[in-house]
């Protein structure tokens, strides 16, 4: 969690820095991981959407970047993860 604390403060003063931006999401992503493993979903899923959020807005910026959308694939399948975990399955 600390390492997410200075990945915000580092991203508050250049909002439009996408490096920063996407190493926040990273942080959201990872940290969704470790509560998910603690079976802490709830959890889980609102780090998946931070990190959701994010992504989304990167690739929106950069639609033919094909890197970012697949890591906006990837956070969809966590939040699918997360979701059949907690017995939501439609």
């Amino acid at each position: 969690e600390r390492y997410l604390q200075l990945t915000k403060e580092l991203s508050d003063p250049d909002p439009t820095n996408a490096g920063r931006k996407r190493s926040l999401a990273v942080s959201y992503s990872r940290l969704g991981d470790v509560m998910q493993a603690q079976g802490q979903l709830v959890e889980a899923r609102r780090h998946y959407e931070k990190d959701l959020e994010l992504t989304k807005a990167l690739s929106e910026a950069e639609p033919t970047n094909a890197g970012l959308k697949w890591n906006l694939a990837i956070s969809y399948n966590r939040l699918g993860y997360v979701a059949q975990e907690q017995g939501h399955l439609v």
